[in-house]
């Protein structure tokens, strides 16, 4: 009985010494695992001139300084047009980074052709939402955040047209319409193909409009809004008296009443907020939350009946003060 005894007792003694050899490696696993973790983050962006290079720049500074309170350390590497994968797959094999911020769509297609398995965060380019794979923001200012603007300004104003391509904006119309229905604005959607069509049904919202409770959103689509239609645009709208606010900042200096555009500080200290998450679980593109806001003064003024102007202090950016 006493052998039966001292033998259960050794043998249950190897079991547990045992136990605690494995939890001891494991343990010891694990930390050479997070020493070993690199505290590098892959930041790929354009080179390009000013202005562009200076917002590239600040964006890049305001993430970066956020990033260092994480005790992460930013590697910056400016890319061409002509710059080939291959160059971006070696950078990440040699930097062997905690994730990849890729800046612009040039940046994003070559951390999406490297193929690694690094969690890849987007930024500055009109990446539709959701997208398989990324995580980050797109360059599309979130509607809740145009309508709020409107509503803030014009209050009357109850009422938004908007033309669009379905083939480039298709993915955006839910978001208009939740957007919309959240704020109890009446939405209404007019497609086109052409120049052509967008014209006619530009001009269609501007004839029947109410210049009290009707506006009228230009989306950021270039092939309708050329240097020859968006002048006629606006001037009929200036003469119809009609709320007309954009996607595109350049807008506002041409007479649109506002538009949304980035951020560069807002936008770098959210995706140092969205890195932490997207290290662990790659999440989706979000709609810019953070953008800047910019004004046309003259355009405020002349639709003084619908426009408080008293909100157009409180602004980013004052334009058609002269």
């Amino acid at each position: 009985m006493i052998e039966s005894s001292r033998s259960f007792a050794i043998t249950h003694t190897r079991q547990v010494n045992r136990r605690e050899l494995v939890l001891a490696l494991t343990v010891l696993a694990v930390k050479a695992a997070h020493a070993s973790r690199s505290d590098r983050v892959l930041v790929l962006y354009p080179d390009r001139p000013d202005p562009e290079r200076a917002l590239f720049r600040s964006l890049i500074d305001n993430f970066s300084t956020a990033l260092g309170t994480h005790g992460l350390t930013p590697v910056e590497h400016a890319l061409s047009t002509s710059t080939p994968v291959d160059e971006i797959a070696s950078l990440i094999a040699d930097q062997r980074p905690l994730a990849i911020v890729a800046l612009g769509s040039v940046a994003i297609g070559l951390a999406q052709q490297a193929r690694s398995n690094i969690p890849i965060l987007v930024g500055a380019a009109e990446v539709p939402v959701p997208t398989s794979g990324l995580a980050g923001i797109s360059l599309i200012v979130d509607p809740h955040h145009v309508f709020s603007t409107l509503t803030d300004i014009a209050p009357t104003i109850n009422a938004v047209s908007l033309v669009l391509q379905a083939e480039r904006y298709g993915w955006l119309r839910p978001h208009i319409e939740q957007a919309a229905r959240d704020q109890s604005l009446q939405l209404s959607v007019f497609p086109a193909q052409t120049i052509g069509e967008a014209a006619a049904q530009y001009l269609t919202v501007l004839r029947g409009s109410n210049p009290k409770l009707d506006s009228l959103w230009l989306l950021n689509q270039p092939e309708f809004l050329t240097p020859d239609t968006l002048p006629r645009l606006i001037e009929e709208a200036w003469a119809r008296g009609i709320v007309v606010f954009s996607s595109v900042l350049e807008h506002v200096n041409e007479g649109a009443l506002f538009a949304h555009y980035l951020s560069p500080a807002g936008t770098g200290r959210r995706l140092s907020q969205l890195l932490l998450n997207a290290t662990q679980h790659p999440g989706p593109i979000i709609l810019d939350d953070v953008p800047a806001r910019a004004v046309n003064l003259r355009t405020a003024r002349h639709l003084a009946g619908v426009v408080d102007l008293r909100k157009t202090a409180e602004f980013d950016l004052v334009l058609g003060t002269s």
